[in-house]
C-alpha cells in the first residue's frame, strides 16, 4: 500500500511551538502540528507553504526538514518554518495556541505526532 505523504509545520517563536486543535469528526479536539497532504508532484516545502496558507491564512518560509517517519498509512514529514507577519485565522481548526516544551504532556495530540514530540523532548 502506498503511503500518504503529509507535511507538518513546526513554528517556534520565543521558545513556544504553534499547535492547532482538530475540528473533524475523526480526530475531534486532538492537537497537532498544522499541515496536510502533499499533492502529486508537489515538493514538501511548497506543500507546507500551501497547507498553512489554506488552514491558518499565514505565510511561512520553510527552513529545513526536522524529522520524517512512517506512521500507519502516512509518511509524516515535520518541517521547521519561520512565520511571516500574518495574523492566524482558523479556517479548519477549532483553536490554536503556543506552548513550551514542558507543556506538550498537557495536550492530547494525534498519535502520529508523538514520535516527533518525543524527539523534541529528548533534545537539550
Amino acid at each position: 500500500m502506498k503511503k500518504i505523504n503529509v507535511v507538518c509545520g513546526v513554528i517556534v517563536e520565543d521558545n513556544k511551538y504553534l499547535i492547532t486543535q482538530r475540528g473533524d469528526s475523526k480526530n475531534l479536539n486532538k492537537w497537532e502540528f498544522p499541515g496536510g497532504k502533499v499533492e502529486p508532484f508537489e515538493n514538501i516545502f511548497d506543500a507546507i507553504k500551501r497547507e498553512l496558507k489554506e488552514e491558518l491564512s499565514i505565510e511561512v518560509t520553510p527552513i529545513k526538514k526536522l524529522l520524517e517517519y512512517n506512521y500507519k498509512e502516512y509518511n509524516l514529514c515535520f518541517i521547521e518554518c519561520a512565520l511571516g507577519s500574518n495574523k492566524i485565522i482558523l479556517n479548519e481548526h477549532l483553536n490554536f495556541t503556543w506552548i513550551s516544551k514542558k507543556e506538550f504532556e498537557i495536550y492530547d495530540f494525534l498519535e502520529g505526532d508523538n514520535i516527533f514530540i518525543n524527539s523534541l523532548l529528548t533534545k537539550p
